[in-house]
């Protein structure tokens, strides 16, 4: 918890008590659903996905590994064998804030990751397109309104029974501005 805790956090809103103790990051994530919790984190933190299969192994960059809503790069016969999260980030400070209609386990309406590095920021968003999105790593000085406009020009969110597309482009301009006071 102390080198990642990025994945801490996204992990603490991962649905249920029951699914996180018997849940892993690896099925979180080949779901593809544009609201996958550990997405965000995997994606700040420039993790790859080691992926095997009976023709060997390859391996791909979080950025690349969604294709579409329930797709990823995943082919017949591959599976996701392990998850590699570079030292580089370690101990960086993170958060993540997820908004959802209850209290407790829900799908999120819209999440926010976001990664300070020693002279960089990352961001990735997930619930506001049809993949999850690393937005970018921009300069640690950069400025507090350039960083959510280039989360709203990243981001594509819709209306759905959860939300409107206005409120969860509002939504993700509050969490980036509340992340970037807490990291």
């Amino acid at each position: 918890t102390r080198n990642f805790p990025l994945l801490v956090r996204c992990a603490e809103q991962l649905a249920s008590h029951q699914l996180r103790n018997r849940a892993t990051v690896a099925g979180n994530v080949v779901n593809a659903s544009p609201c996958a919790d550990m997405a965000p984190a995997l994606l700040c933190l420039d993790a790859r996905a080691e992926i095997g299969s009976a023709g060997g192994k390859r391996e791909v960059p979080f950025r690349e590994f969604f294709k579409g809503v329930k797709s990823t790069v995943l082919e017949t016969g591959e599976v996701l064998e392990r998850i590699r999260v570079p030292a580089e980030f370690a101990r960086a400070r993170a958060g993540y804030l997820k908004l959802k209609r209850i209290r407790g386990h829900d799908l999120g309406i819209i999440g926010v990751a976001m990664l300070k590095g020693r002279e960089t920021i990352r961001i990735a968003v997930g619930s506001a397109a049809p993949t999850p999105v690393l937005v970018g790593e921009f300069a640690a000085g950069t400025p507090l309104e350039s960083l959510k406009g280039a989360v709203l020009e990243a981001i594509h969110p819709i209306d759905d029974v959860r939300c409107t597309k206005e409120y969860r482009e509002f939504m993700a301009g509050v969490f980036v501005e509340r992340l970037y006071r807490e990291v």
